[in-house]
């Protein structure tokens, strides 16, 4: 059994499929809710190909999720050069930064491993709060403009608070992710 759950972080496994495909899923999938009525009735028919496509479709929006969230600093990717909220990260330190932290642990696959549990971690909730703030945004937008659900409003504002948390969350697992790294430069 642990070499299953070590295969899964060493292949990156549950970052891919946690942190990026599942969100990005999730955001698809609420994207063509809006424009067709039923989009996943004949999702059962599918085949491999049409699996994986959907995969990769996920991926990539999970993907640009990130993408989107880090650039305007509402998430971090990159926990170098500090950990203050919302500052531009230096890309090149970051890998620098990693790059010493590999070298250090290269006979020390536990504290590899833990690493890669706070990487997971700190992209999972980064991730999901950029979903929480689109649904956020649409429901918002869709209580403004259709005043005839007030439940419009209640998921609204739990949306909001879901994305505060996960970015609160995803700047302490940037500060923890940060902090451990430091201990093996």
């Amino acid at each position: 059994m642990k070499e299953l759950f070590d295969g899964l972080y060493t292949k990156f496994f549950l970052r891919d499929i946690l942190a990026k495909a599942i969100p990005g899923f999730i955001v698809l999938a609420g994207i063509t809710d809006c424009l067709w009525a039923r989009p996943f009735d004949s999702f059962h028919r599918g085949n491999i190909i049409i699996f994986t496509l959907i995969y990769g479709v996920s991926f990539a929006t999970g993907m640009l999720m990130q993408f989107a969230g880090s650039s305007f600093r509402l998430i971090k990717i990159h926990v170098w050069p500090d950990t203050k909220f919302f500052s531009k990260p230096n890309h090149k330190e970051s890998l620098e930064k990693l790059s010493t932290f590999l070298k250090n642990t290269d006979k020390k696959p536990d504290i590899r491993m833990e690493r890669e549990r706070l990487v997971i971690l700190k992209q999972m909730s980064g991730t999901y709060a950029i979903a929480a703030l689109l649904f956020a945004v649409s429901y918002t937008f869709r209580f403004c403009f259709h005043y005839d659900d007030p439940s419009d409003l209640i998921i609204a504002i739990v949306l909001w608070i879901v994305f505060v948390i996960l970015v609160l969350d995803n700047h302490f697992r940037a500060f923890e992710q940060n902090a451990w790294e430091s201990l093996y430069q």
